[in-house]
């Protein structure tokens, strides 16, 4: 496919945070009165967003805001406000879609997902049947969020908060190939914890609006409903740290790859721009604990409250609602957290003194934690650790090695501070100073398993609902994050039920893959610990087997 237009390499009077794939911001690139404008002309015409699919385009959980298209042709103030931006990005604006108009409310969000398309499939061709490929997306926010309504790209440890007339742009295919989404600019908007959230699009394409796009013959392609009996290269379907899952299934030993042709394994987030996954035509299918349970769990207000009506104040930092709730307590921390009870990797999230806490107007919806003391440091810096842990047929098995992320400044337990205490986005980024290791690289894995493996099963009242949900055919593979205190006790911080596992190669290859191997290699073996069997292939031996521990027996 011919690439028409070519993407600049920088844009005036705009800040860098990724070169590539170019994502940067330019303040005040809209005044006041044209954001108000545009939320103006929008207000009456917003419908619920809808995704698009295979076919057609459907409301979905995953995105929940609102939205209006603005076109030029219909308002001069319009006209001019997206012939501005086009001079700046350098592409005519004949190239650029209408302007989508956005609105979200409290709780609202627009999960991760990629704004260019495929070409190699029906849906992506059809989505760029005019214009081509989607190369630039502009985001203006057009208000200032109380709290929350980010935009992340988890990929590449950016958030960009949401303040009034600020632009964000960003290159959504890599230089020199437009037929794909660039797997680095995958972005979602975080959900608006505070207020409401406006914001506007313009999707600048590759040609005209006005021009058919052209491209190259389709490859023919199998159904994708198979029969047990019907090959195929993997037993995997994953809309999540997919380049893993490959290697996963690469990694299976011959037998268990036999096996795999009548079991279809599915990692699929409904959370996203997408659907679920359409499971007719299988044979044995292993998929996700309903998300309705998932969701407790990540809910870091609810697993707070869960914890302590289980007596297990013990466990994690006693977690508060409200800031009077945390006054009564008694407790006087050096710090208080102010969490997102969605929110992962620190988004959402800010510490204030002690003495401060008084005077603190908590967002709504947020959380008070109080400080974990006496951390254990690596070379004076404050880390956090993540354990894996699958739950699946009634069982939990605790995985022997796990992620390490290291801050890069010194650790000062009274400083509020985010890059001392919270920040640790940067670590696919050698110049952040911010370091991931694995549990194993630091001579910690031995010890943090066990104690990992004892917090689950102390915590097994709290996860009682989840266990028992769990069967040969219904899983999950649960990041659970923790502090390490001098003494080596863990502190619970929160528990992912759709963790990262798209990291750097070295944990990618020493952690996250022999992870996810062990994990399908025991679904696919129907029992225990692959590493316990006699004969267990090698690619699964090799790795030391997790700790099974029987789930509570149903009360009734």
């Amino acid at each position: 496919m011919d690439m028409n237009t070519p993407m600049k390499h920088c844009y005036v009077n705009t800040t860098v945070l990724n070169e590539e794939p170019m994502v940067a911001v330019r303040p005040g690139a809209l005044s006041a009165e044209d954001c108000a404008y545009l939320i103006k002309a929008a207000r009456g015409e917003l419908k619920r967003a809808k995704v698009s699919l295979d076919s057609g385009a459907a409301e979905l959980p995953g995105r929940t805001g609102s939205n209006a298209w603005l076109r030029y042709q219909d308002d001069p103030t319009v006209q001019r406000i997206g012939q501005t931006i086009a001079d700046w990005i350098g592409i005519p604006l004949a190239n650029a879609e209408a302007i989508q108009v956005i609105h979200y409310g409290p709780e609202q969000k627009y999960g991760a997902h990629f704004d260019a398309y495929d070409l190699h499939t029906e849906k992506g061709r059809r989505c760029c049947a005019r214009g081509g490929q989607r190369l630039v997306t502009c985001l203006i926010y057009l208000d200032d969020v109380a709290a929350g309504g980010s935009t992340s790209f988890p990929k590449l440890g950016l958030t960009v908060p949401a303040e009034k007339g600020k632009m964000l742009i960003f290159h959504n295919v890599d230089r020199a190939d437009y037929t794909k989404a660039h797997p680095l600019s995958l972005h979602g908007g975080d959900p608006v914890l505070d207020g409401e959230k406006w914001a506007c699009n313009i999707w600048f394409h590759e040609r005209a609006m006005s021009a058919a796009a052209e491209f190259p013959p389709l490859k023919a392609r199998a159904s994708p409903a198979l029969t047990p009996d019907a090959p195929r290269t993997s037993c995997i379907v994953s809309n999540r740290s997919a380049e893993q899952f490959e290697q996963v299934a690469a990694r299976l030993a011959p037998r268990l790859q036999q096996q795999a042709r009548s079991t279809l394994l599915l990692y699929w987030d409904t959370f996203g721009n997408t659907p679920d996954y359409d499971t007719r035509g299988y044979g044995r299918v292993v998929q996700l604990i309903d998300r309705k349970l998932l969701n407790a769990v990540s809910n870091k207000r609810k697993l707070g409250e869960a914890v302590a009506a289980a007596g297990l104040h013990h466990l994690c930092p006693p977690t508060f609602s409200s800031v009077s709730d945390a006054l009564a307590s008694g407790l006087a921390p050096k710090l208080w957290f102010v969490k997102n009870p969605y929110g992962t990797g620190g988004k959402g999230m800010s510490c204030v003194p002690h003495a401060a806490l008084a005077g603190l107007e908590l967002p709504q919806h947020a959380i008070l934690q109080a400080g974990a003391q006496n951390l254990h440091t690596l070379n004076g810096k404050k880390y956090t650790i993540r354990a894996y842990v699958l739950v699946w047929n009634q069982l939990y098995f605790v995985y022997p090695n796990g992620v390490v992320i290291v801050h890069a400044p010194d650790y000062d337990e009274a400083s509020p501070d985010a890059d001392v205490q919270i920040n640790h986005a940067g670590y696919m980024n050698p110049a952040s100073g911010v370091v991931m290791k694995s549990l194993s690289d630091i001579g910690l894995a031995d010890d943090v398993t066990q104690r990992a493996h004892q917090t689950m099963t102390a915590l097994q009242p709290v996860l009682a609902n989840l266990i028992r949900a769990s069967s040969p055919e219904a899983y999950v593979i649960l990041g659970v994050d923790f502090l390490r205190q001098q003494d080596g006790a863990l502190q619970l911080i929160e528990i992912n039920a759709f963790p990262n596992f798209t990291h750097t190669a070295h944990i990618n290859q020493t952690v996250n893959v022999p992870m996810l191997t062990a994990a399908l290699g025991m679904m696919l073996e129907g029992g225990e610990p692959p590493a316990a069997k006699a004969g267990a292939a090698t690619t699964v031996a090799k790795v030391t087997a997790p700790t099974a521990s029987p789930a509570p027996a149903p009360s009734g």
